[in-house]
């Protein structure tokens, strides 16, 4: 059997019954001489044989509470905390979790769903990636879906995220109030839900200040923290350098505050994402943070509510942002 997964028709093949009286054995029914129970249990300890759990529930006429969770990476420390989040609010209610990531790339995400659904996964709490959406779309008619800092218009699922756009004008006014002309955005992927609620609203700051956006200084599709240091080189060298920057999440933050300290530049800074490495560098930042792991418990909660109701209309919720300063040491 190796390289291939042990089947039920092995088992029966090997002890010498039906698919029928080996499915019995091992669900556990009655009325199967011993002798020949035996055998199949025999043949299942042999061959290593593990029943497909979700199967096995329907066959018994009751749903096993399994939830899947995909997120955009692994790597970034907030969305750790954010399936931590969801992790703890499904173990506590009986449910079982899969978690899985993306990498950013729909393809990956269609596939996975696919097999979220084949292992028996019926809700589902995600962080969207790519452009299109048509699978969740499909699989939204099937399946509890909670939509996790990023919401797609038009989608019937609950969601749950920052409030992008109001805590960046905010920010951002700060900036023009203090006598910042030119301000730099460094962005992650524009069609990104935040990013554009972000940029959205870094560029409402300047129309009500009656401020001009400078384009020369938007930068989108900024992935790593050292893309970001070389964005932000870039910008230093160029004959008319940015007075204050704006990074769109914590990673591409601390490309900003690295680049800056090995230069010894003054450059305000504001970043979205709560950044505890900012207390490390002798750069003055303000950070907009919010309860990562908080996105997560809300939209599990959310998963809960949804699985219990008849017909839920979808809800959003918006969790609050707060500013803190670093002062630099």
């Amino acid at each position: 059997m190796v390289g291939r997964r042990v089947t039920l028709q092995d088992v029966a093949s090997t002890a010498g019954v039906s698919l029928k009286t080996a499915s019995r054995v091992v669900n556990g029914e009655r009325y199967v001489a011993e002798t020949t129970a035996e055998r199949v249990r025999a043949a299942v300890r042999q061959l290593g044989f593990r029943p497909h759990q979700a199967a096995r529930s329907l066959a018994r006429g009751r749903r096993l509470p399994m939830a899947g969770l995909l997120v955009t990476t692994l790597e970034n420390p907030h969305v750790v905390a954010l399936a931590h989040g969801v992790e703890r609010v499904l173990r506590a209610a009986g449910h079982s979790l899969i978690i899985a990531s993306t990498d950013e790339d729909a393809q990956q995400e269609r596939q996975l769903l696919e097999d979220f659904q084949d292992r028996g996964v019926d809700s589902l709490v995600i962080v969207p990636s790519g452009e299109d959406h048509r699978h969740l779309f499909a699989a939204a008619g099937s399946m509890s879906m909670v939509l996790a800092h990023r919401i797609i218009a038009g989608l019937d699922a609950d969601s749950v995220a920052p409030d992008d756009w109001g805590a960046t004008r905010a920010a951002v006014k700060g900036l023009l109030r203090e006598g910042h002309e030119r301000i730099a955005f460094i962005g992650d992927l524009d069609y990104i839900y935040n990013i554009r609620q972000r940029i959205a609203g870094f560029r409402q700051a300047h129309r009500e200040f009656g401020a001009a956006t400078q384009e020369d200084l938007l930068r989108f599709g900024v992935r790593t923290t050292e893309e970001s240091r070389s964005v932000v080189s870039g910008m230093l060298d160029s004959p008319n350098p940015p007075t204050a920057i704006f990074g769109s999440n914590n990673l591409l933050t601390l490309g900003v505050l690295e680049e800056l300290h090995e230069r010894g530049r003054e450059v305000a800074v504001v970043g979205f994402d709560d950044l505890p490495e900012a207390r490390y560098f002798d750069v003055p930042v303000k950070v907009l943070a919010y309860d990562k792991s908080g996105v997560g418990r809300t939209a599990a909660q959310l998963l809960l509510e949804r699985a219990a109701a008849e017909d839920p209309a979808p809800r959003h919720v918006t969790m609050p942002v707060t500013a803190r300063r670093f002062t630099g040491r």
